[in-house]
Order: C-alpha cells, then structure tokens, then sequence
C-alpha cells in the first residue's frame, strides 16, 4: 500500500536531481556529437575542395602547355623582365591564336604564366596564380591578372625538357643534341630509348655534354629517342623562347583541415604528369 502510494506521490526530490542530470549529461553529448558531426561534414567538404581545385589547375596547366608553342624563359622579352622563368616558381608559356578556321594567325600569341606566391591563413602556404597577356606583331601587352587558381600549395615544380628523335644508319656511332643537357633527375630521367630500351643503362650508350654515343652504330632507321632536361632560363631564340619541347610537372598540395584541437588532418596530394608541346 505505501509503494501504491509513493507512486502516486511522484518521485521524491533526490530521484528528480538525478533525472535532470541524466537528462542534461544526455543532451550535452548529443550536442557534442551533433557538432562534432557536422564539423567532420565541414572538413571533409574543405579537403574535398581543396582538392578538386588543385586538380583542376593541375589540368589547366597540362592543357595550356599541351597546346603551347614554346616555354618562355621571360617576359616581357625585352627592357626589364617582369616575370622570370623558375622551374620551382614561374612557368611562363606561350600560346599560337587561332582563326575561325582553326589555323594559327601568324606573328599573334598568348601568353600565360603561373606564379607560386607565399599565401598565409586557409590558403597557406603557398598559392598559384595565373597571369595573362597577349603578343601581336611583336607587341607585348601588359599581364592582367587572371586570379588564384589553387591553393594550399606545397610545392609547384616543373622541367623543361627536350626530346629529339635520330634514326641509325649502321654507321654513324655519334648524334648531336640540340643544347647541353643539365642535371637529370626522377621528374624528369635522362634516356636513350632504342626498341624501348634505355640504352644508357646498360652502357651500349653516352652522354658527353651535347654529345650521344654509341658502343655499336644503330641499325638502319632505327629510330632513337632521345630525352633529356635543358636549363629552362636560357632561351633559343631572340622571342625568348627554350629549346624544350616537354614540360614534366608536378604540383603537391596540402588539402588538410584542422580538428577540435587545432591539429591537421589529412595527407599531401601529390599530382605529377607529363605533357608534349603539340604545336612546339
């Protein structure tokens, strides 16, 4: 009879406290996970766009050099160079324009340059930006700047590289290259491909300053397939434009966000390619 009447009386003072607390502890760690939720959404959705940035200006760039006609060591070309040619900074290509007709307008080009510039606070360390001008008859315009295009950027490097091709003739053991090559390495390998072997491996080849030879002359229109890196601020011509005729690059990028204590999560992302100068 007194539980039949205790339980009509209610809970006693004590056994609420302790149901407010339990419900105060329980909302506060529904709070807790609602914010820790929609803060990992938050990173989640930052890294993700920082990273489909820094891809998309990795593409831009690989389009731009694919259609370009050569790599600039400098602009303007002449009086005082407003940008420089850096294979760990400045990238400067130069572009053909083209008609209606799809056919390249003589003496007109595009030039387009990418900068890596010290950036602080969500876009440190480093951000790329894009500048652009135009050359006509000759004419250098002045560079408008066309914006960042990525962020978060590590590292933006690149090779100038040059590819020649030779055909043996079962006589000549020595090919000339068009310049000295410099200082090869991973990004952009020094090789002598003959049937797709890098000849320079297994010694039946040389390289001695602009100079390949061979232990045995090729066989008769064998082709030979040279590649090697080339200084990218030294220039073949009076327009300012390098020998190269590829461009091997690489961009790392930092797509991290920071925790609830401040810490950074995630991994670098590392993009690397490749690109012939089609119109070189």
């Amino acid at each position: 009879m007194a539980v039949k009447r205790r339980l009509l009386r209610g809970m006693t003072l004590v056994e609420g406290i302790v149901a407010t607390a339990l419900t105060v502890v329980i909302t506060l760690i529904a709070i807790e996970a609602g914010l820790g939720a929609s803060q990992s959404i938050a990173r989640v959705s930052t890294t993700s766009k920082i990273a489909g940035d820094g891809r998309n200006a990795f593409q831009k760039i690989l389009m731009c050099a694919r259609t370009a006609n050569g790599l600039l060591t400098r602009y303007p070309s002449t009086g005082k160079a407003a940008f420089a040619a850096n294979k760990d900074r400045t990238l400067i290509l130069r572009n053909p324009v083209f008609n209606a007709q799809g056919e390249p307008i003589p003496n007109r080009f595009q030039v387009d340059i990418f900068v890596l510039e010290t950036a602080t606070g969500d876009q440190s360390p480093n951000a790329i930006r894009h500048y652009q001008a135009q050359v006509d008859n000759g004419t250098e315009s002045a560079t408008a700047n066309r914006g960042i295009i990525a962020t978060r950027v590590n590292r933006l490097t690149y090779r100038a590289v040059a590819n020649e091709v030779f055909f043996g003739n079962r006589t000549t053991l020595t090919f000339r290259l068009v310049t000295r090559p410099v200082t090869a390495d991973s990004l952009a390998p020094e090789q002598v491909l003959v049937g797709g072997t890098n000849r320079l491996l297994d010694g039946w080849a040389t390289r001695s300053g602009d100079k390949v030879t061979f232990k045995l002359a090729p066989e008769n229109q064998v082709p030979i397939d040279v590649t090697y890196q080339v200084d990218p601020t030294v220039s073949s011509s009076t327009d300012r434009v390098n020998v190269a005729n590829v461009l091997a690059l690489q961009i790392v990028y930092s797509p991290r966000a920071k925790n609830r204590s401040y810490r950074e999560l995630g991994a670098d992302l590392k993009l690397e390619s490749r690109v012939m100068l089609m119109n070189r």
